[in-house]
């Protein structure tokens, strides 16, 4: 086997065995859309989640395969190809899910969607019309009667 193709196996075989926060990150990107790559060969490295449409690569940093200095190498590997890196630990995925999704849009530059609150109507129940008047419009349109 050449290095190639022992690099193939082991993406493979993180592939088909991610962590439990490399599994639920994958299946939240999944359901907000995003394409990546997950655990693919990448200049001789498999970055976690690698999207070619932004150039950028997000890291789940655990206890596993990940030393400071390893990274370090990584990431300028990456930058020297235009890649940006951005990492987090892994047990925020647990933590606080939500806020890691916000952090990977906010990185890939996707705007973030605000939370709102939403009512539930009574059954039955029609929803009013309101007739608001813009504020910039006050003044030049009347209502009508």
């Amino acid at each position: 086997m050449t290095v190639n193709s022992d690099k193939e196996a082991f993406a493979r075989e993180l592939r088909a065995n991610p962590t439990a926060s490399e599994r639920i990150l994958k299946q939240a990107l999944e359901k907000k859309g995003y394409h990546f790559h997950f655990n693919e060969v990448l200049y001789g490295y498999i970055p976690d989640y690698y999207f070619p449409q932004y150039n950028k690569i997000v890291e789940l940093d655990g206890r596993q395969f990940h030393d400071a200095e390893r990274d370090k190498a990584r990431d300028a590997a990456f930058h020297a190809y235009g890649i940006q890196t951005f990492r987090i630990r892994s047990y925020r995925v647990f933590t606080d899910l939500t806020q890691v999704l916000r952090s990977i849009d906010i990185f890939l530059g996707e705007p973030v969607r605000k939370k709102t609150k939403r009512t539930k109507k009574k059954k039955g129940a029609k929803a009013k019309k309101k007739n608001r008047i813009p504020p910039v419009l006050k003044g030049f349109v009347r209502k009508a009667k």
